[in-house]
């Protein structure tokens, strides 16, 4: 019980201390940083949908050649 007091009331302090020396400068770079990384995510996510898709289809067509 108190080690979880300890640890909230640590993670309380490092918000505290966060918020008092972010400028919001910072705090857009961050905003703007983030969407990159959930955009860029995205963006890889899709590369390696199409690359298994690929892949799917060369086996396929591997498959169907060693059976004829």
């Amino acid at each position: 019980m108190a080690q979880e007091f300890i640890a909230q009331l640590t993670e309380l302090r490092n918000i505290t201390l966060e918020r008092l020396l972010t400028t919001p400068l910072e705090v857009l770079q961050r905003k703007e940083f983030l969407e990159d990384v959930d955009s860029n995510t995205e963006k890889v996510n899709l590369a390696m949908a199409n690359m298994n898709a690929y892949l799917t289809e060369l086996a396929e067509d591997a498959e169907d050649k060693v059976c004829q």
